[in-house]
């Protein structure tokens, strides 16, 4: 703060937005001299959203003894305009502003109680999905192989920003049998345990698919894992072999390896370790290859997946081959519109060391025609939205926050900008009346459709414009 030459403070004005940055919520100010709009860069905080709001604002603002401060683009809950009391336009927001408060009477209003609906909770049984035990997740593959042939797609892999390669079914299940005599040629048994280190990426499924056929346990580390947390893991499912995607994440794992006495090797994504396992794969025959995946059956494990540990010691949940079938194939029948039906294309960079994204692959690879684009990041996630196309994708609230700022930062803070606050909120009306049931009248309804025309068509495009729907998990999303 004391950056700050405060004996000329009162010529200026400040500008505030809010985003969400890397590692959490940032503010940003810029110091604004008086009647000129320009932004120089001033300052940036990053802070505890709850702290900031209750105890940063007003010492902040008050300390430096501006006549007003301008919030731009705050798109926080609890400083949206209507919580906070304008001294110098109550009534109402002067133009081209948010709110603009002088700051020796800034006072926070109680939030709106956040209104809460039950979403249709479904008590009737869906159809029965029938498992074989001679099945693995291994047969999903091999199911849509056998309905749809070898020549349909079946995985997209990024290997540009926006742009992608088409990868057969024939193309990937020939990799996960190439990868699968690797595995075996490495000294891989039935039931042994190998960890996947890595982001969402094409080999993280290839791999997956790989170790479900020859009945190897496929125990996933979260990308963001410490080196310690790893090391908790391979140690309480004794792997055998670990796979690391780059040089950061396999420096974690090597730095451990002396006390993890079960793990014997690790390998690198990024130094070719799918060529290496294709290399020594050459010395197994498809005749023992074949016998390995005859000996895998339903009820054997197939994954230990690890919670996130934010209230204790990660725990390892057991899940076999049949749990992952019956949940997918039954998640299909229900989700069908949705992973089966009109080519649906699934864009995924969610962890799939997490079941949500894992399942969803599942279901997509088992469909007919469905096909998975693998994104190993998002820093280029409006580019690689465009340009996939997908017609369904998950995603986390943070995912969607971007969108809406990327598109509000572009709306500015002139009319467009007040006319795309209008239509958020009228969205957030519109979305309570749906899921209350209540009909909206004839006012709403031609509000709602020129908001369609005018702001929501575009906003959805930057989703891509085959975009159908959208799941979100992890946090409320307001």
């Amino acid at each position: 703060m004391s950056v700050l030459d405060k004996k000329r403070s009162h010529h200026h004005f400040f500008a505030f937005r809010w985003f969400y940055g890397p590692f959490g919520d940032i503010w940003e100010a810029w110091r604004l001299p008086r009647n000129r709009y320009v932004k120089p860069f001033f300052e940036r905080i990053q802070r505890d959203t709850k702290h900031l709001i209750f105890d940063g604002i007003a010492p902040f603002v008050s300390s430096y003894k501006v006549d007003e401060i301008f919030l731009v683009a705050s798109h926080n809950a609890d400083l949206r305009p209507r919580n906070l009391e304008c001294a110098r336009c109550a009534r109402g927001r002067k133009r081209g502003h948010t709110v603009c408060i002088a700051p020796a009477r800034i006072t926070t209003q109680k939030p709106r109680e956040r209104e809460r609906f039950m979403l249709t909770e479904y008590t009737t049984p869906g159809e029965s999905v029938e498992v074989r035990d001679d099945e693995s997740i291994y047969s999903l593959l091999t199911g849509r192989i056998a309905r749809t042939g070898e020549d349909t797609v079946i995985a997209e892999r990024k290997t540009a920003p926006g742009q992608w390669t088409k990868v057969t079914t024939g193309e990937f299940h020939n990799a996960v049998l190439a990868a699968a005599k690797g595995l075996i040629a490495f000294g891989i048994n039935k039931g042994d345990a190998v960890t996947i280190f890595s982001t969402t990426r094409y080999e993280w499924g290839v791999l997956d698919f790989a170790l479900a056929a020859i009945g190897a346990v496929n125990v996933p580390i979260y990308d963001t894992d410490s080196a310690a947390q790893a090391e908790r893991i391979l140690n309480d499912s004794d792997v055998k072999l670990a796979i690391a995607d780059n040089r950061e994440r396999f420096d974690r794992l090597d730095s451990v390896i002396d006390r993890c006495p079960s793990l014997k090797h690790i390998l690198m994504l990024d130094s070719n370790a799918m060529g290496a396992l294709e290399g020594l794969g050459v010395t197994v025959s498809d005749e023992e290859l074949e016998a390995r995946i005859d000996s895998v059956h339903a009820d054997d494990l197939a994954t230990i997946v690890y919670t996130s540990g934010s209230t204790g010691a990660p725990k390892g949940a057991e899940l076999s081959h049949r749990n992952f079938i019956s949940i997918t194939r039954a998640g299909s029948l229900a989700l069908h519109e949705i992973v089966l039906e009109d080519h649906p294309r699934l864009l995924l960079f969610l962890p799939l060391a997490h079941c949500f994204a894992r399942f969803i692959q599942y279901a997509s690879i088992a469909s007919d025609d469905g096909v998975v684009g693998y994104l190993p990041d998002t820093k280029t996630l409006l580019p690689d939205l465009r340009s996939f196309e997908p017609t369904y994708l998950l995603g986390v609230p943070r995912v969607f926050e971007k969108v809406y700022n990327a598109a509000s930062r572009k709306a500015g803070t002139g009319w467009k900008g007040r006319l795309f606050l209008k239509a958020a909120e009228a969205a957030r009306d519109w979305s309570r009346m749906q899921q209350a049931g209540e009909r909206p009248t004839a006012k709403q309804i031609a509000q709602h459709l020129s908001y369609e025309a005018s702001v929501y068509r575009t906003v959805r495009s930057a989703l891509g414009l085959r975009i159908r729907y959208v799941a979100c998990g992890g946090a409320p999303l307001d």
